[in-house]
């Protein structure tokens, strides 16, 4: 079974190439007894610097502030903004697989590899994430549910977490466009989309004792 986690410190992980096309024909966790095996995230010094890691690697990145308290002549404390523009990597290495490509200073992905329909790593996360929540859905899970169970980047660009220990406000995620699935627009489509599939199912076991099937089936739906 893949992994389909997200890292934040990148795995030193072994990557077996196709020496001509720079198809990775093999993925392991130790290198095997030829030493044919790359690693690119690290080097003799360890692993390598956030910088030349995401020329690599694919990755999201979330821009945030940090806060610092300060303490007036009253003995009163406030949460100052200390600095901006700090940058976190969320790497994306567990959805790089056997069949995609390195060529040397950077992975590609395959478009439609394994028939996943997915043209970039990131959308091979989404994907995941996507057949996650289906099965959440059909277990009875609400939208607000859902979002406990899930990072906020999946639902909002702005909000306030920990990184490293630190209380901080993320300002920017990158490629929000493609992970916001969560977001109410987004998972209000789903669930409609999800409860169109199962209706056609149920149709469709009703209509073949008849030698028929669904043709189209619209679907409104309203507040209740």
């Amino acid at each position: 079974m893949m992994n389909t986690s997200i890292n934040d410190k990148i795995l030193n992980k072994y990557y077996f190439v196709q020496q001509d096309k720079g198809v990775i024909y093999n993925i392991s966790n130790s290198q095997d007894s030829d030493y044919c095996g790359i690693s690119p995230g690290y080097d003799d010094k360890g692993i390598k610097d956030d910088g030349t890691l995401k020329e690599i690697f694919p990755y999201i990145e979330l821009t945030y502030s940090t806060f610092k308290t300060v303490t007036d002549s009253d003995g009163n404390t406030t949460l100052e903004v200390d600095t901006t523009g700090n940058k976190k990597y969320l790497w994306l290495q567990n959805f790089i697989y056997e069949g995609d490509s390195y060529d040397g200073s950077k992975f590609s992905c395959t478009n439609n590899l394994h028939k996943d329909g997915c043209s970039t790593f990131i959308q091979r996360y989404v994907k995941s994430l996507e057949n996650q929540i289906r099965d959440r859905i059909k277990a009875g899970y609400t939208a607000s549910s859902l979002r406990n169970l899930y990072p906020n980047y999946l639902y909002e660009e702005e909000y306030e977490t920990r990184i490293d220990g630190k209380r901080v406000k993320v300002t920017a995620v990158s490629d929000f466009d493609t992970l916001n699935i969560l977001s109410d627009d987004e998972i209000g489509d789903l669930y409609k989309r999800l409860a169109k599939e199962e209706a056609e199912i149920a149709a469709n076991n009703i209509l073949n004792k008849n030698n028929q099937q669904v043709d189209t089936l619209n679907l409104t739906v309203k507040p209740i």
